[in-house]
């Protein structure tokens, strides 16, 4: 409501009350801090997203260093990644496909599962199916002998 005041010179004037340019004020700052919430929201999201990215490419490293580096044997195995990311691989004969000899060598499907945790955040977790030829121990008895290599069933 603009009101008309009549000034010294005579002239009319028009402004605004006191109570308008308060109430104008508490709708801006309302509306501005609705957007920060929301920028701020966008801002978590995108870091969550980061971490389930880095999670995942840690996970594939991991699984693709099963067969190689680290030993694919029934069990479990875990450790610490840099950024506060820690890791767990289980490893079980698969309950669901026998295994297969293929000329000398036995070949055991495994089930394999890693999950990657870090402070804050869900697990994430990957499953595969791995081939693995079964050490086989020679014709001494005393050395083992390992099978052609390993297939992934990714």
């Amino acid at each position: 409501r603009k009101v008309a005041t009549v000034s010294p010179t005579g002239r009319r004037q028009r402004g605004f009350t006191l109570i308008e340019v308060l109430v104008a004020f508490g709708i801006l700052s309302l509306t501005l801090v609705a957007l920060l919430q929301v920028f701020s929201q966008g801002l978590r999201s995108v870091d969550v997203s980061e971490r389930h990215l880095i999670a995942t490419m840690l996970m594939r490293s991991i699984l693709d260093h099963l067969g190689t580096q680290i030993p694919i044997v029934a069990g479990e195995r875990s450790g610490d990644i840099d950024d506060g990311y820690r890791w767990t691989t289980r490893i079980a004969l698969s309950q669901t496909i026998a295994p297969v000899t293929i000329g000398q060598w036995p070949y055991l499907p495994y089930e394999i599962e890693v999950e990657i945790a870090w402070k804050g955040g869900p697990v994430t977790t990957l499953t595969t199916l791995r081939i693995a030829a079964e050490l086989v121990a020679s014709s001494t008895g005393n050395d083992s002998e390992e099978g052609p290599a390993d297939e992934d069933s990714n």
